[in-house]
């Protein structure tokens, strides 16, 4: 027991050691960033200059309060907008590493697949949604730890910060349910109501926060409702193999079902792909331990060949509209 507790804990300080490295220079871009990176960029930095002389309730005053009083403590502490960015960057790089560390045994791969899937471009532009998505990586970890009360107070502090996190909620209560293959015809059945009443549902969706970013057309529905679709059906055909590999697994497998469904909506409109992105992480996750669970060696290295290839092939063709290149530093 002892030896298995020591050689996990080394394994876990080489991954830490390994996702350190391979995040920190897309965070350093992430907090240097010009105001032309991003195409919400120019309005934090507003924002940050209205909390400053004190005008900020006049120009923004649907925004949540612990963005507001995250930038009154910023101004009260620094002049320059950029220390927005730079602390927003520091945050999200410590929670990214402790998250991979306790979660991901590739995270190479992980790292590929943020970049592939528009996550880190979204980074770059919706501050306030990110910040709240980095905040409920910390509540997933009260999901496998079973602390309801701690994963609803960081879920309601990331609300604080974007709205949009209210749809991270469900995830304790349906991670939490057993996983079994018996399930597919209620999920089938809860995405066809979904589908035929998904205008209500963007309504709802539309009350409650408001979405007008050029992130979002994407115009890759249809590649990612493919994906979805792939690691969905795999996650279920290989359920036995996944728990027993990781008991954690089961957590993963759920939180995609409801990316899955989220997705779904999507093709419908684009206003579901803000909550979706909280669930994207788990998706990515769960592909790395969809390959790590192959026995077989030569299969195992084909998959990983397969989503390597397809992950960077889909970043460079996305990257044009991105909205990160030409990339500027803020001195620029």
């Amino acid at each position: 027991s002892t030896t298995l507790s020591s050689s996990k804990r080394e394994s876990d300080k080489k991954t830490r050691k390994r996702a350190f490295w391979l995040l920190l220079p897309f965070f350093v871009l992430l907090a240097l960033k010009g105001e032309d990176i991003g195409a919400d960029t120019d309005q934090y930095t507003l924002m940050f200059q209205a909390t400053q002389f004190d005008i900020f309730d006049k120009y923004y005053d649907r925004i949540e309060g612990g963005y507001r009083l995250f930038l009154i403590i910023l101004t009260k502490i620094f002049d320059h907008p950029q220390w927005q960015y730079i602390i927003f960057a520091v945050f999200s790089f410590i929670v990214f590493v402790y998250f991979l560390e306790r979660n991901s045994c590739k995270p190479e791969w992980f790292v590929l697949m943020f970049l592939a899937l528009n996550l880190y471009a979204f980074y770059m532009t919706g501050i306030r949604q990110a910040i709240a998505m980095t905040i409920c990586l910390l509540a997933y970890e009260k999901i496998k730890e079973k602390k309801l009360i701690w994963f609803l107070l960081l879920v309601v502090l990331a609300m604080s910060f974007h709205t949009a996190a209210m749809f991270f909620l469900p995830a304790y209560f349906i991670a939490h349910l057993k996983t079994t293959k018996a399930k597919i015809p209620l999920y089938i059945i809860i995405f066809v109501i979904a589908a035929i009443y998904n205008e209500e549902l963007f309504m709802f969706a539309g009350d409650a926060f408001e979405i007008e970013y050029g992130i979002e057309e994407t115009g890759n529905g249809y590649v990612m409702i493919g994906l979805m679709a792939i690691v969905t059906v795999l996650s279920f055909l290989r359920l036995r193999t996944l728990i027993a590999y990781n008991e954690n697994n089961k957590y993963l497998i759920q939180l995609n079902v409801i990316h899955m469904g989220l997705w779904m909506l999507r093709l419908f409109s684009r206003t579901a792909e803000r909550p979706s992105m909280f669930y994207t992480f788990f998706t990515i996750l769960l592909i790395e331990q969809l390959i790590l669970s192959i026995k077989n060696k030569e299969t195992r290295a084909i998959a990983n060949v397969g989503v390597t290839g397809f992950a960077t092939l889909y970043f460079f063709y996305r990257l044009p509209s991105m909205g990160i290149t030409p990339f500027e530093f803020f001195w620029n």
